[in-house]
């Protein structure tokens, strides 16, 4: 975990790079081969060193530790506490040794300069103005217990974390949505764990050999239940992709950078939503922010994380051909299983709602 937060750290570090307004240096182009190379102008601007007296880190997120815990949380998507236990775990890895030219950038700032881009998918310039950093320094940094479906290491799906397409790339990432992307397959778990990720194949992926519904006209009450069990246990990962765009707002628009990063960024996402349900599931995950089933009324409360914009994930393109004969098998052993040896007392009248 600790690990991919680093790597996650650099990556955002360097993403961050895609908005330069060059503060603190000028563009020339190499002639034999075009790329854009960097010459410092001059070593700082006089404001950056003023960054312990007026800097966000220093004052606002201090000011908000001391005197606005819920002004804290929104900032950074999590309270002190979280914060000070995840600096901890990363500071060997990110910190950096002063030099007799000038004072390091601490781990602690380098840590909330990245958590604040994760939580509001702000510029670069945007960020090193509130942090008084230089641009090119940020550029450098149980199923079976709970959903009732046995033999289950998780729901699995698929979405479309949406990309600016990197030079040269023609075609590659290009998706049936007629935009761009890499594709974030997730295992999720009963309590809303990424448990395991798989990030950056290219946009033109689609979802198949999975369990299938049932579907068509003659379809029974046995049918409907399994097909409602099915989509109540497929319910944990869509919730989680929920709170990912909802928590992360890096996901509000195309992100832009390379495909390499990005999928680095869409990794921290994932560590840092982890690492945040497991410290404090009351506070990450609050009363109506998942959807949930209301039994009395037979109805599914639709959660806040809905809110989010429609976009920020992508479903993936269904696979057209039939499912296979042996997950057709596994269906029918589950709906015998469900009807007759599993069957819990509200899902007649829950099953109405597939």
């Amino acid at each position: 975990m600790i690990r991919t937060v680093k790597r996650a750290i650099d990556a955002v570090i360097e993403h961050l790079e895609a908005n330069n307004f060059e503060i603190c240096s000028s563009y020339c182009t190499c002639c034999n081969n075009s790329k854009i190379q960097k010459k410092r102008t001059i070593w700082s601007r006089e404001w950056l060193s003023r960054r312990k007296e007026h800097g966000c880190y220093e004052n606002l997120m201090m000011e908000l530790a001391l005197e606005d815990a819920e002004g804290y949380r929104r900032w950074l998507r999590m309270d002190t506490e979280a914060f000070e236990l995840l600096l901890i775990k990363v500071t060997p890895l990110i910190s950096k040794q002063d030099t007799n030219m000038r004072k390091s950038i601490s781990a602690g700032e380098r840590l909330s300069v990245t958590l604040r881009y994760l939580a509001t998918g702000e510029t670069q310039s945007s960020l090193s103005f509130q942090f008084r950093i230089g641009q090119n320094t940020i550029q450098a940094f149980s199923l079976k217990d709970l959903w009732q479906f046995p033999q289950c290491l998780g729901a699995l799906d698929g979405k479309h974390v949406q990309i600016v397409p990197p030079p040269a790339s023609g075609s590659l990432f290009y998706n049936h949505k007629g935009t761009f992307s890499i594709v974030l397959m997730a295992l999720v778990d009963a309590e809303l764990n990424f448990v395991f990720v798989d990030v950056g194949t290219n946009g033109r992926m689609t979802v198949g050999q999975l369990t299938p519904p049932f579907l068509g006209k003659r379809v029974g009450d046995r049918q409907r239940i399994f097909n409602y069990r099915l989509f109540r246990a497929r319910r944990v990962v869509e919730n989680a992709f929920g709170l990912l765009a909802a928590r992360f707002q890096v996901y509000g628009k195309p992100i832009f950078t390379s495909a390499l990063n990005a999928v680095h960024i869409v990794l921290a996402t994932c560590v840092v939503h982890n690492f945040l349900r497991k410290r404090n599931p009351g506070l990450y995950i609050p009363a109506k922010s998942i959807d949930a089933e209301d039994f009395c009324n037979k109805t599914v409360v639709r959660g806040e994380w809905r809110r989010a914009p429609a976009d920020a994930f992508l479903d993936l393109e269904r696979d057209r051909q039939r499912g296979s004969q042996t997950s057709k098998y596994l269906r029918n052993v589950l709906c015998t299983y469900f009807n007759e040896t599993s069957d819990v007392s509200w899902q007649r009248n829950m099953c109405l709602l597939h």
